[in-house]
C-alpha cells in the first residue's frame, strides 16, 4: 500500500510506502523512489498507518538507499508497550527498530511527529486530519487494529485511508464525531486490503463513497488461489466486494489497474 498525493500548490503529500523486499522478491521502494525523483524528491508530509512491512517497508528501503529524497514531516505512531509486543507480535515488530535507524542513519527526515486524533495539517490547499489514536490493546490483532484512519479533503472531494484496520473500526464507531468525519469520503481505501479488514457496517456508514481503493494484487482482489480462478482461495475479498456492490459502488481500483491516477 503506497499513495502518492500532490497537493493543489504542488507539494507531495504520502500515504503508506508499499512492501519489502523479500529474498527474490523485490520491494516496492524502486518504483517509489521513481515517482518521488519524477515529482523534485521533496515530500512535504508522509503519513503511516501502521508498521507492516508492506506499509513502511520500502521506506525503510528508501531511506538507507543512495539517493537524494528528503521528507520534512513524517508521522507515525508506532509507541506500542515494547513486552506487549513482543508477546503478540512477530517478526514484522522489528521494522520498528530499523525504521527508528534508517531515519537517524540517513539523515533525509527533518522531523518526527506522533499524530493524535484531531490533529489536523494544512499542506498547499490539502487538509489532513487524523481520526483516531492509535490502539495498542488488541491482542488479537495488534498491529492492524493500530491502524491509524487519516482523512484528506481536497477542495472537492475528501479521502478516506483505512490502512489495515480490522474489527476495532466498530468500535471507532461509537464516536458520534469520527462518524460525522468519515460520512463525507467520497474515496476509500478499503481496510486490510480488502479482505479481513472493517465490518460490513463500517462501510455501510460511509453514505458518500463513490470510489474504493483496493491495495491488492489480482490473487488477493480477485480470491485466486495459485491460478485457479476466481473465488478459489481461502480469502474474503469477495465478501467485501460483494457488500460494495450492494452499496452501488461502481468504482473501484486495485494493483491490478497499474498506476492510476485520480484528479
Amino acid at each position: 500500500m503506497c499513495y502518492v498525493l500532490t497537493a493543489p500548490e504542488g507539494q507531495t503529500v504520502m500515504i503508506d510506502c508499499g512492501r519489502l523486499s523479500k529474498e527474490e522478491l523485490i520491494g516496492d521502494h524502486p518504483q517509489i523512489e521513481r515517482l518521488l525523483t519524477e515529482r523534485g524528491g521533496y515530500v512535504s508530509d508522509w503519513f503511516l498507518t501502521h508498521y507492516h512491512g508492506d506499509h513502511i517497508g520500502a521506506l525503510i528501503e528508501l531511506l538507507n538507499a543512495d539517493n537524494t529524497i528528503t521528507i520534512e514531516n513524517l508521522y507515525y505512531d508506532f509507541s506500542c508497550d515494547p513486552d506487549f509486543l513482543a508477546r503478540h507480535e512477530g517478526a514484522e515488530a522489528q521494522l520498528i527498530d530499523q525504521l527508528a535507524e534508517a531515519i537517524q542513519k540517513s539523515g533525509k527526515v527533518r522531523h518526527v511527529i506522533t499524530p493524535k486524533k484531531g490533529d489536523v495539517i494544512e499542506r498547499g490547499g490539502l487538509r489532513i486530519k487524523v481520526l483516531n489514536d492509535a490502539y495498542f490493546q488488541s491482542a488479537a490483532n495488534l498491529s492492524n487494529d493500530s491502524s491509524l484512519i487519516f482523512k484528506v479533503e481536497t477542495p472537492k472531494e475528501s479521502i478516506l485511508f483505512l490502512g489495515d484496520m480490522g474489527n476495532y473500526g466498530s468500535v471507532l464507531l461509537e464516536d458520534p464525531e469520527f462518524v460525522r468525519e468519515i460520512k463525507s469520503c467520497m474515496i476509500v481505501q478499503m481496510a486490510h486490503h480488502g479482505q479481513e479488514g472493517v465490518e460490513e457496517i463500517f462501510y455501510r456508514t460511509l453514505e458518500s463513497m463513490k470510489i474504493c481503493l483496493y491495495p491488492a494484487q489480482e490473487w488477493l482482489f480477485d480470491c485466486n488461489l495459485d491460478g485457479q480462478g476466481l473465488g478459489s482461495g481461502i480469502w474474503e475479498s469477495l465478501i467485501t466486494r460483494s457488500w460494495i456492490r450492494e452499496l452501488d459502488v461502481r468504482k473501484s481500483y486495485s494493483m491490478i489497474d497499474g498506476e492510476v491516477i485520480l484528479k
